[in-house]
C-alpha cells in the first residue's frame, strides 16, 4: 500500500547494492539477500509494483519432505567454533559492520578497515590478524593488489576475496584466493574461514 515503484527501480531492486537511500542509509543488500536465499533454496523472488498503489514482493519456497527440526543446536555449535582474528576491509560501512557481525557470530574477533591503506597499517602495527577478508573492488588500491601485498609481506596470514560483481567473480575463476560472492551468507563465511579449508578450495 506504499508509493510503488517506477519501471526502472523495479528491474533494478534485485541488484546487489542498488539502493534508492542517501548515502550512509543502506546498503542495497536487503533485497538481494532475499533473492540469494530464495534462489539458493531451490526457489525465486518475485516484485510486482505500480506507482501510486503499492508494492507486492512473492517468495516461493521448495516444500520440504524433512520433519521440522530446532535449528538453535546448530546455531550453537557453528557460533564460538571459530579460532584467530579477522580482519574485514570494506569501503562501504553498511556492509563491513555485517561481515563483522558474521564474523563475530562464529566466534572470531573481528577488526575493520575502509581501505586497502588503513588495513595495512593495521597489519604493520596493530594487534595479531590470522584472516583478511577484502572487498574486490575499492576505491584507491583494490582487494586483489591488497591481497598480492599481505601474500609477500605476511605469507602466513590468509587472504578472502569478496565481491558484488558478477564478471569479476568470473574473471577470478583462476585465482589463488577463495572468494566469497556478495551477498552471503553465515555458512557461507563459515565454510570459507574454516581451518581445514586450503587456498583455493
Amino acid at each position: 500500500t506504499g508509493v510503488g515503484m517506477p519501471p526502472e527501480t523495479l528491474k533494478r531492486a534485485f541488484e546487489p547494492f542498488f539502493t534508492t537511500k542517501e548515502v550512509g542509509r543502506g546498503s542495497g543488500l536487503g533485497l538481494a539477500m532475499v533473492h540469494g536465499f530464495a534462489t539458493q533454496s531451490g526457489g525465486t523472488a518475485t516484485i510486482e509494483s505500480t506507482e501510486e498503489e503499492g508494492t507486492t514482493i512473492t517468495l516461493l519456497l521448495p516444500r520440504s519432505p524433512l520433519p521440522v527440526s530446532d535449528p538453535e543446536p546448530e546455531r550453537t555449535t557453528q557460533a564460538g567454533r571459530g579460532e584467530g582474528v579477522v580482519l574485514v576491509v570494506d569501503d562501504d560501512p553498511a556492509v563491513g559492520e555485517a561481515t563483522l557481525s558474521l564474523c563475530t557470530e562464529l566466534g572470531y574477533g573481528a577488526l575493520r578497515a575502509a581501505s586497502a591503506a588503513e588495513a595495512l597499517s593495521m597489519l604493520s602495527t596493530g594487534p595479531r590478524i590470522d584472516i583478511v577478508i577484502t572487498d574486490l573492488v575499492m576505491p584507491g588500491q583494490s582487494g586483489l593488489a591488497l591481497a598480492e601485498e599481505i601474500e609477500i609481506r605476511w605469507p602466513e596470514i590468509r587472504v578472502v576475496l569478496a565481491t558484488g560483481y558478477s564478471e569479476a567473480t568470473l574473471q577470478m575463476s583462476q585465482r589463488k584466493w577463495p572468494l566469497l560472492k556478495k551477498p552471503f551468507t553465515l555458512s557461507e563465511v563459515s565454510a570459507v574461514l574454516s581451518p581445514t579449508r586450503q587456498p583455493g578450495e
